[in-house]
């Protein structure tokens, strides 16, 4: 099925602003959408909610995109704004981790479960997994009950179901790329120093660097890596380095503030910022324009620096080591990657009990 096909049923169809957060599923949705529509980054699936319900008050019909890992985070919102006030909202979801398709580790639960969340929530469902000229009257039939009705409804993407597509990357030929950053950073971290490395292709690339069992890769949960280092530090004061993305930290921002409320002494948060959704297909996100460094450095983080090169890492780091005050470290990189990079040959589990036993 070609993405601009099903872009233009669902316009058809009279919807005509669309919200949401990416998934590599319909990544030639996104770019379509963001590209040639009206379409709002949403640096949270919860965020999109709230977007969706203010769209809905002024008279339309939004769809909201969403990987079913993230449909959690649309719970609140869900319950307390679009079905508490009868919004009429679409609900674009994709089905990673579908029982029987192999997927990352991550996606199992929520893949099984998926359909279980949906008579959960009452939420009307049809299975995108055919052609759009199969599909047209049954999304043609669901929209018209969203509107009739004032209901909340989704269409469920299985895994590859829209035709593949080229998608062209903004080249920045003066930045390092990530691993560049990576490779970097790494060798100036002293090796009993535990790391905390977020979801997707940091996790994949430090993992290809410099494999410790004193890293802990976040394998999902996407926006939680700096929490779960906070938390860890507070029980071992531990030096410690945590290497997040720009999606990551947007999508639970509030956790700059949390940590700089508590000023733990010896986390460097590294942010490695490609201005991207990288894993997912490259769409963007607000840090093009949202200058992270300076956002860290209003809610309170006390050594912030934005760089670029490979001396300015190291001279951050080497005065970090030296004084470990609560660091932000931020590193704009490329938004280009080998995706052929595998993933962690541990389960989650494995990797869990590996980093427990080592620290």
């Amino acid at each position: 099925m070609k993405a601009v096909d099903f872009v233009n049923i669902l316009k058809k169809n009279g919807i005509k602003d669309f919200t949401g957060v990416p998934c590599s599923t319909f990544k030639e949705v996104i770019h379509h959408l963001e590209n040639n529509e009206n379409y709002i980054i949403a640096s949270s699936e919860g965020e999109a909610m709230g977007i969706a319900g203010g769209i809905s008050l002024a008279g339309s019909i939004p769809a909201v995109f969403m990987q079913n890992d993230g449909f959690g985070n649309t719970v609140n919102p869900l319950t307390s704004l679009t079905k508490l006030y009868e919004f009429p909202t679409l609900l674009v979801i994709s089905w990673r981790g579908e029982p029987g398709v192999k997927d990352a580790p991550q996606h199992v639960w929520s893949g099984k479960t998926l359909l279980d969340l949906m008579k959960v929530f009452q939420i009307d469902y049809i299975i995108l997994e055919d052609s759009i000229g199969t599909e047209t009257m049954r999304i043609k039939e669901l929209v018209e009950k969203i509107r009739n009705k004032n209901k909340v409804c989704a269409i469920i993407c299985k895994k590859e179901i829209f035709d593949k597509e080229k998608i062209e990357q903004p080249q920045r030929d003066n930045l390092l790329s990530r691993m560049e950053a990576i490779e970097t950073t790494l060798s100036e971290i002293d090796d009993n120093i535990p790391i905390f490395s977020t979801t997707g292709m940091p996790s994949r690339e430090i993992y290809q660097v410099k494999d410790r069992k004193n890293n802990f890769y976040t394998v999902g949960s996407m926006g939680c890596t700096s929490s779960i280092a906070f938390g860890y530090h507070q029980k071992t004061k531990k030096k410690i380095v945590v290497f997040d993305g720009d999606g990551a930290i947007l999508l639970k921002m509030g956790t700059l503030a949390t940590l700089a409320f508590y000023q733990p002494e010896g986390i460097l948060h590294i942010c490695l910022d490609n201005e991207s959704y990288e894993s997912t297909g490259g769409q963007s996100t607000v840090s093009r324009k949202i200058n992270l460094s300076e956002v860290a450095k209003a809610a309170g983080y006390t050594n912030v620096q934005l760089v670029k090169t490979k001396d300015e890492i190291v001279d951050f780091i080497k005065k970090w080591k030296n004084s470990p005050m609560l660091s932000f470290l931020h590193i704009k990189v490329k938004n280009q990657t080998d995706h052929n990079i595998g993933r962690p040959k541990e389960t989650p589990a494995e990797l869990k009990k590996r980093f427990m036993e080592t620290n």
